[in-house]
């Protein structure tokens, strides 16, 4: 679903909330948005629902955002919306500034808390499947989330099953498959000693010798 040239509210946001029930789409974009409260929810509803259902077709969802309606604190949508994607398999999720309307100072920018902001950090920490996330945040914020982004663009999920498969399965080829599979991502992430550390204390056993 890709909608340009048009101006969205909640309400809007809403109906494709309510029509997403009802309806597989692996790719919503929306060129212009103004979010309030309802509209934060009808975001989380839009991936809870999607996450409930087991359907996971939502692949990739972008909102350009014009400017945000708010009443009152906006810790309890983010929260949500950061919840929502904990349990998620969408790919890619991003909430974007229009250039023309945003005033570039980025404390007037920034929307979500820093408390909000550390929900979305934790969630990464443990959420295998995204691999963009956009949110109006602080830099040093987005910088971390950068970080667990990046190691599941290298295939931590695939990693992550590999290991779980480690315990219940001996032949050998299998093994060194999953070796193999490490190996790759190991020399994938070696311009960074961050990705690299990562991925040995995920399996601390590529650090064994043969010999010992």
């Amino acid at each position: 679903l890709l909608l340009h040239d048009f101006l969205f509210t909640d309400m809007h946001l809403v109906t494709i909330e309510k029509a997403l029930q009802r309806n597989y789409l692996k790719e919503i974009r929306l060129s212009a948005c103004i979010v309030g409260n309802h509209g934060l929810r009808a975001l989380s509803n839009m991936i809870a629902s999607e996450t409930v259902s087991k359907r996971g077709s939502l692949d990739i969802f972008h909102a350009w955002v014009e400017r945000f309606e708010i009443s009152g604190s906006a810790d309890v949508y983010f929260r949500d919306l950061a919840n929502s994607l904990s349990q998620s398999t969408m790919r890619d999720f991003r909430i974007l500034k229009t250039k023309n309307h945003w005033t570039t100072d980025e404390e007037t920018n920034k929307v979500v808390s820093g408390k909000s902001e550390a929900e979305f950090c934790r969630m990464l920490q443990n959420n295998f499947y995204l691999e963009q996330l956009s949110i109006p945040c602080s830099r040093e914020s987005q910088t971390e989330m950068d970080f667990y982004l990046k190691l599941n663009q290298l295939g931590r999920r695939r990693l992550c099953v590999l290991n779980r498969l480690h315990n219940t399965i001996d032949v050998q080829s299998d093994l060194y498959t999953e070796r193999e599979e490490w190996v790759k991502a190991l020399i994938a992430s070696r311009g960074d000693v961050g990705y690299l550390y990562s991925f040995l204390s995920m399996n601390p056993s590529l650090c064994q010798s043969n010999d010992c």
